[in-house]
């Protein structure tokens, strides 16, 4: 007989993940519209990057992955408050590369000491 195993939960679930990636994809659209306006395009599109990385990070703190949340978000505005670069996906590129760490980092055979290392990161 194959003996249960307890189903395996996520920290970030695959249906938040697909719900981010949507908003990332469509804040990513709206962004490049946004680089395209000449008047008070760089203003707008910066504000509205703020705010696109405040949700990406708030998003990653409430499933666990603050620090790295943050640090993503971080680099993505970087990114986009420069002209030219601003229109590339970042966005999309935060919410996959969190996705990723949080898989990475559940799945890490780690020994006892990095095992609780890796807990507090």
């Amino acid at each position: 007989m194959e003996e249960d195993q307890p189903k395996k939960t996520h920290k970030i679930s695959n249906t938040s993940f697909g719900f981010m990636l949507a908003l990332a994809i469509i804040g990513d659209g709206v962004s490049f519209l946004l680089g395209l306006i000449i008047v008070d395009g760089g203003i707008l599109n910066s504000t509205f990057a703020f705010l696109m990385n405040m949700s990406i990070w708030l998003w990653s703190a409430f499933n666990g992955m603050g620090y790295k949340g943050a640090m993503t978000g971080g680099i993505s505005t970087v990114i986009e408050i420069v002209p030219i670069v601003g229109s590339l996906p970042t966005f999309t590129a935060a919410v996959i590369a969190i996705f990723l760490m949080s898989r990475v980092k559940e799945s890490a055979i780690l020994p006892g000491p990095l095992k609780e290392l890796a807990k507090k990161v």
